[in-house]
Formats: structure tokens, C-alpha cells, sequence
């Protein structure tokens, strides 16, 4: 389906929500949603239900031993996320390291101004 405000081929039926959607849906209007600029609009149901091609006989035939990991958008999204969650926890544990470093510290340093510490 192609988006009619960015012009991408990334639009995908999108789900039926509220009243409008069911009053469209009376007159052969489907929702879609462009992946691209996330802009959500109606289009003509082309087919009927009942007449659409089964999903068995659109797929191609895939051999057990050649299916291999798509390299799309949608990966290399989920691959910078999982980087970046990598990131943010070894982050937090640093400044976890480096407050308590510093809780050391000022107790240390609170020690001896106020009295010394024994043995220093």
C-alpha cells in the first residue's frame, strides 16, 4: 500500500478503533498505517474476506536449513536498542561505583574533621 502523504510502499493494515473506524469499515474503508511517517489513513477493501488468497499458497516455499536473519530497518532498529540498553546499564552501574566511592570518602573525610579517626 503506498502512504498518500510521504509516498512510502511501508503502509500496513492497521486495527479498527472506535466509531469512525467501524462506520468506515460499512462503506469498504480499511485503516492503514505508513511505517514511514507513522501517518494513519482509510483505503478501499479491494478484496473480500472470504475471497483472499490463503497465506499457504502467497508464501513461498522456505527450506528448513535456509532460513536466515533479515538484515532490514527493523533489525538494525533492534540492534542499536539493544546497544544502547547495553550502554545505559553499564552507566548505572558506574555511577554506582563512583557514589559509593564517594559515600567512602566524605565518611573518611567527616571522621577526621570531627575528631580523627583512631589509628590515623
Amino acid at each position: 500500500m503506498l502512504c498518500g502523504k510521504c509516498g512510502s510502499l511501508k503502509a500496513h493494515r492497521s486495527r479498527r478503533r472506535g466509531i469512525q473506524d467501524s462506520v468506515a469499515s460499512l462503506i469498504r474503508l480499511v485503516p492503514y498505517r505508513c511505517g514511514a511517517c507513522q501517518t494513519r489513513f482509510y483505503a478501499r477493501q479491494l478484496v473480500e474476506p472470504s475471497e483472499a488468497v490463503e497465506p499457504e499458497a502467497a508464501a513461498p516455499e522456505i527450506k528448513p536449513g535456509k532460513r536466515r536473519r533479515p538484515k532490514g530497518l527493523v533489525a538494525r532498529l533492534k540492534e542499536m536498542m539493544d546497544v544502547r540498553r547495553e550502554k545505559r546499564q553499564r552507566i548505572g552501574t558506574q555511577l554506582f561505583i563512583y557514589g559509593l566511592a564517594l559515600m567512602v570518602f566524605l565518611a573518611i573525610l567527616y571522621g577526621i574533621t570531627q575528631g580523627g579517626i583512631p589509628g590515623f
